[in-house]
């Protein structure tokens, strides 16, 4: 299928943004980078490594100050958690 191709060639990019990101010290990519790869992740169902990047993403905005990206993760997290029905969190 086309779509989950191009969802797969994405991920892959993200994934190799990510790598320069650690390699740069860029915590502010970093940061978006692990987002939207949680953001695919999340629409192809795999829900517990898009909610593991979140919470990578959430460490990293809350070591920055980062408030709108942390407002974001977090918001992502309890989108996932609702969908297992888990509002307590792991």
């Amino acid at each position: 299928m086309k779509d989950r191709g191009d969802l797969e060639g994405a991920l892959l990019l993200h994934k190799e943004e990510e790598i320069l990101c650690r390699q740069m010290g860029n915590q502010d990519g970093l940061q978006a980078s692990l987002g939207n790869q949680a953001l695919i992740l999340q629409s192809q169902g795999d829900l517990d490594k898009a909610l593991a990047l979140y919470k990578e993403q959430e460490h990293l905005c809350r070591q920055s100050g980062n408030l709108d990206g942390l407002e974001a993760s977090l918001g992502n997290q309890a989108l996932i958690l609702q969908s297992h029905g888990d509002l307590d969190g792991p």
